[in-house]
């Protein structure tokens, strides 16, 4: 996701000219690119993946198509995210110190070890 700033500011630079900029984040998809790679079949590629598999082309498409149709048009500015999943997968927590509470907690939520930061 690294278009987030050009991104937002052409959504504000633009605006007035009623031109909106909308970006689409996609994740692992299927392409001539990823043809020949075991995607699929990588379970550790695919566990990251909340809908365990790749992602079509088509399935792309139509988000972007979305912004695309009338139904979109107060949307500027927008990131969707066409992952399945990947991004809500884990998420880092941050702790400025090491709380042996908390590291019990989350190891009783069983929360991924590598989604835990300690400074």
């Amino acid at each position: 996701m690294g278009c987030k700033g050009p991104d937002k500011t052409a959504a504000l630079n633009l605006s007035k000219y009623n031109i909106r900029v909308n970006s689409v984040h996609s994740g692992l998809i299927l392409t001539p690119m990823t043809a020949g790679v075991e995607i699929e079949t990588d379970q550790v590629a695919m566990n990251k993946v909340a809908m365990n598999r790749a992602g079509l082309p088509e399935e792309i498409a139509n988000v972007v198509l979305f912004f695309a149709i009338d139904e979109s048009s107060y949307m500027t500015g927008t990131e969707l995210v066409a992952d399945g999943g990947a991004s809500a997968r884990v998420r880092p927590i941050y702790f400025f110190a090491k709380n042996p509470s908390l590291i019990h907690l989350l190891q009783t939520l069983h929360y991924p070890s590598e989604s835990v930061i300690f400074f």
